[in-house]
């Protein structure tokens, strides 16, 4: 066993791996960006002059106005002034009222300002990977490395002067991450994001105008909008009598006819300053484009927005918080959030961002801006990696459980123990394995029950009342009849008669498109349009027939299988297997959730043939020899393919997913959209539609095989006699 110091010595020694490859060019400064940073240090610089100025027009007015009004209120007779109680109320009126407006305009100057926000600083120790990865960053930018690194629990990121002027004139910045960031984020979008905030730290100067912009018009803005005890003492003069009511009134009047001048001051700096703001965020997209890439940098906004949709969901209910258990990792609950909205739900997200325009007060660019030049530059990025941003700390599930509890020590105010808190698990985002439930449906029913002999039980098909030893009796005779069939050969017709239709509906699409489809790619069909069309045709026509010889045979499955689960209603066999009454409502739960697939499975298989279409065209759309054929032929599959999903959704209604999902209660119809989202709208309605193929035949395989192990349990007690626990 080592020893503390051969430890530590072979930390120290260890190699970090290289996570950037090939040439980063600097970013060069356009002279539209110089001119922009000198314009507006010259205007952010008058602003606190004016304000001075306004300081001393007030001061002035008040001495003038104490210096010369003193003949008319305090009249000289023999060689004496006289006061009168009335006009020396009316002289001191405005002095008073012009101290107090003074006071209000100088008060926000001396009185300390801070901004509580939570950070989580990082150990370099603890996550040596990411602080290599943000060091090589820096290396190939030519940007400072932080001298400190923190995270928040906000989808953003931001550098700045650690110790704020006093770090004016050095290199002595701290980088500020979001951990949902790293969460939702992969190597190469989350690089895209440190390289933006980077890249601001290469625009030394522009960074420190930045900075003096910021602090200028917060200071302003805390002229305008502060409110203290000074206020509160003004408005209760107001109140306390007829002269207070007075002075206090036109007090009142003169501060907010100040504070308006000033608000002025502060929308002109912010809107002198938002021109440079967005050179500066076109400059530290460039860097982000040049790292991650052009596709990259727009896969990276798109999950960031998707991000901060997650992280208002997730954060607003902290705040009315009481009597629920709250999630133990909150930035990979967010993630996951985010990773589970529906391609519909992020294609809304994303239109209302890019249909968002730029205004001359905004300090970032739009959207449309930012997406236009990345993919104009078509840069290919200096990172490839995919794997999960997480991957670069040492232990990021246990760093951001314990910030988690830090963020509910700083909102709340309390300690939380483990009974207030749920634990948050990363679901399985794979497509569902169903192999061995298809292996149980096949061996029960001797090879029926795949996609083309499907078992499907209509909800009046379902369980009914009879006399048990009927029930006995049908069941036994499905079984014995089900031994005698030789479902082979009729198998393989149905695969064989399956691909000729869905090769033959490819070619044809393909003619339609402009394209001759090749013998290779379709060996069932012939290539012309007329033999394509007739085997169509006969390809129907051994469908029907097919169809018509398979029907007795899926009657005896159906019959089997629901004389059995039938037989769990009798008072024989429930009081032999353990928890009858609860397997009872399991079934009719999964007889309903069966009952609603069977009704959308028309649907479902129409659907697939349209995917096989919308395949066989985006495979081969950038040859299409006539773009306007071809298009209107994608765009015609299109249609049907959305068609047929709206006829399954409405099929399957609002009935709930049977099983325990990681979003809890969810519908059939949530559950079978996709995740995912492409900004072209056939290949989102290619993805749409194989995720519904996909998930609702996973869902069929599932629900049936339950059914069936169900059934099982009972004939293996029909058959020994003996209790059987429920599995």
């Amino acid at each position: 066993m080592e020893s503390d110091g051969q430890q530590t010595e072979a930390q120290v020694q260890r190699v970090a791996p290289q996570f950037f490859t090939g040439q980063l060019d600097p970013v060069p400064i356009s002279i539209r960006y110089k001119l922009a940073m000198f314009a507006v240090a010259v205007g952010m610089g008058l602003l606190p002059l004016l304000y001075l100025a306004l300081l001393g027009i007030v001061a002035f007015g008040i001495y003038l106005y104490a210096t010369s009004a003193t003949d008319f209120f305090f009249p000289e007779f023999g060689g004496r002034r006289h006061s009168f109680g009335p006009l020396l109320l009316l002289y001191v009126t405005p002095i008073l009222i012009g101290i107090v407006l003074l006071v209000f305009l100088i008060k926000p100057l001396f009185v300390r300002w801070r901004m509580l926000a939570l950070t989580i600083p990082l150990s370099h120790t603890d996550h040596p990977d990411l602080f290599a990865f943000i060091g090589q960053l820096c290396q190939r930018m030519g940007a400072p490395i932080p001298s400190r690194i923190d995270a928040t629990f906000e989808p953003g990121a931001h550098v700045g002067y650690r110790a704020g002027i006093g770090s004016f004139f050095s290199n002595d910045i701290v980088l500020t991450f979001g951990l949902p960031l790293a969460a939702g984020l992969n190597c190469q979008e989350f690089a895209g994001v440190l390289a933006h905030e980077l890249g601001h730290c290469t625009q030394h100067n522009a960074m420190r105008c930045s900075y003096l912009i910021e602090r200028t018009t917060h200071w302003l803005s805390r002229v305008v909008y502060e409110r203290d005890e000074m206020d509160v003492d003004l408005i209760q003069t107001t109140q306390e009598s007829s002269s207070g009511l007075v002075v206090g009134l036109v007090s009142q009047l003169f501060v907010a006819v100040a504070r308006g001048i000033l608000w002025l001051f502060m929308n002109a700096g912010h809107w002198v300053a938002s021109f440079m703001s967005r050179q500066m965020e076109f400059h530290a997209d460039a860097w982000a484009v040049s790292v991650a890439g052009s596709e990259g940098f727009v896969r990276m906004y798109r999950r960031i927005e998707m991000l901060a949709a997650s992280t208002q969901h997730v954060l607003a209910p902290l705040k009315r918080r009481r009597g629920v258990k709250l999630p133990d990792d909150l930035s990979t609950l967010i993630a996951v959030q985010a990773a589970q909205l529906a391609g519909e739900t992020q294609g809304r997200i994303l239109e209302t961002a890019t249909r968002r325009k730029t205004h001359w007060a905004d300090s970032h660019p739009s959207a449309a801006e930012r997406f236009a030049r990345a993919q104009q530059s078509a840069q290919p990025g200096v990172i490839g990696d995919l794997r999960p941003a997480t991957v670069l700390f040492g232990d990021f599930g246990a760093f951001s459980r314990e910030a988690t509890r830090a963020v509910y020590q700083f909102m709340l105010d309390a300690e939380l123990s483990e009974d207030e808190l749920f634990k948050v698990e990363t679901p399985n985002t794979a497509p569902p394995d169903t192999g061995a439930e298809e292996a149980l449906i096949k061996e029960y029913f001797r090879g029926l029950g795949s996609l083309l002999s499907p078992i499907l039980i209509e909800e009046k098909q379902g369980l009914k009342r009879g006399l048990p030893s009927t029930w006995r009796q049908q069941h036994a005779e499905a079984r014995a009849a089900l031994d005698r069939i030789d479902f082979i050969q009729l198998r393989e017709e149905l695969k064989r008669n399956d691909a000729q239709c869905l090769q033959a509906l490819q070619a044809a699409a393909m003619l339609q498109a402009g394209v001759t489809p090749s013998p290779e790619a379709f060996p069932l069909v012939p290539m012309d349009a007329v033999g394509i069309e007739s085997s169509q045709g006969r390809a129907e026509l051994t469908r029907a027939e097919l169809a018509r010889a398979l029907e007795p045979l899926i009657q005896l499955s159906r019959g089997r299988l629901l004389t059995a689960l039938n037989l769990l209603r009798t008072p024989e066999v429930s009081r032999r297997v353990a928890d009858s009454q609860a397997l009872q409502d399991e079934i009719d739960s999964l007889l309903h959730v069966l009952g609603k697939v069977g009704s959308a499975f028309p649907a479902i298989m129409e659907l697939r043939k349209e995917f096989g279409v919308l395949q066989a065209l985006l495979a081969i759309r950038d040859g299409f020899a006539d773009p306007t054929a071809a298009g209107a032929a994608l765009a015609a599959s299109g249609e049907r393919a959305r068609g047929w999903i709206a006829q399954i959704q409405q099929s399957l209604g609002a009935a709930s997913y049977p099983f325990p999902h990681p979003r809890g209660l969810v519908s059939l119809v949530d559950y079978s959209k996709t995740r995912n989202f492409h900004a072209d709208p056939i290949v989102m309605t290619q993805m749409e539609a194989e995720s519904h193929l996909v998930m609702l035949f996973a869902l069929y395989h599932r629900v049936l095989a339950r059914l069936v192990e169900i059934a099982r349990l009972i004939e293996d007690q029909l058959d020994c006699g003996a209790t059987i626990v429920r599995s």
